[in-house]
């Protein structure tokens, strides 16, 4: 623990989680607010942007400052560095800030943006919005007409009538999608075990 890589990788951590605690905490709720969250993944992504960008020198003089307080090494940057257990003959040669800068400092936050965006990329950010517009106990339902409209319906057929009458599955076609997809699904499943008992007529025992 008394090492510069370990207080290195302490510091790093600590200022990512910082970034990512208020979305954390959000999506733990039980009462989701899904335009907030929305929002806050948005300033998540912006944050650890912002530190991949301009938070080098920070981090460092951090980590720097600890290091000399609890008197641990604190390695010269422009130095070659040295992978533990492997002798200088086969060791890569490149210097300490490189290691420490591109293949930890920005590999570790390209990995965070990189699991967000696939997380949450535009098309489900999209639908989750969309999806929050139609919710019945949206915030500003007082103030927006449709959506008190939207928050009267009992059925998903009335759902997506009214879409179609407010031309919302225009704007909202994935939502218009994935509501309409329910409609023609079978309420019975005698159709669909009546098929799976013919396939044993056709995939036996011998065929197989």
């Amino acid at each position: 623990m008394q090492t510069f890589d370990f207080v290195f990788t302490l510091y790093l951590m600590k200022n990512i989680l910082s970034f990512a605690n208020d979305l954390l905490q959000a999506l733990q709720r039980k009462d989701q607010d899904i335009v907030n969250s929305m929002k806050l993944v948005s300033i998540c992504k912006l944050g650890l942007q912002k530190m991949r960008e301009h938070g080098w020198n920070s981090l460092l003089s951090q980590v720097s400052s600890f290091c000399e307080k609890h008197f641990i090494i604190v390695p010269v940057m422009e130095n070659m560095f040295l992978t533990p257990g492997r002798s200088r003959h086969r060791a890569q040669e490149i210097t300490n800030i490189h290691h420490y800068r591109i293949d930890l400092f920005c590999t570790i936050l390209d990995m965070q943006l990189q699991e967000l965006n696939s997380r949450f990329n535009e098309v489900n950010t999209k639908l989750l919005l969309c999806l929050a517009c139609l919710c019945p106990k949206d915030l500003f339902a007082a103030f927006n007409k449709e959506t008190i409209e939207f928050s009267r319906l009992n059925r998903i057929c009335d759902l997506a009538q009214k879409m179609v009458e407010t031309n919302k599955h225009k704007v909202f076609s994935l939502v218009y999608l994935l509501v309409t997809f329910p409609l023609v699904l079978l309420v019975a499943t005698t159709t669909v075990e009546r098929v799976f008992s013919a396939m044993n007529y056709v995939k036996n025992r011998l065929r197989s």
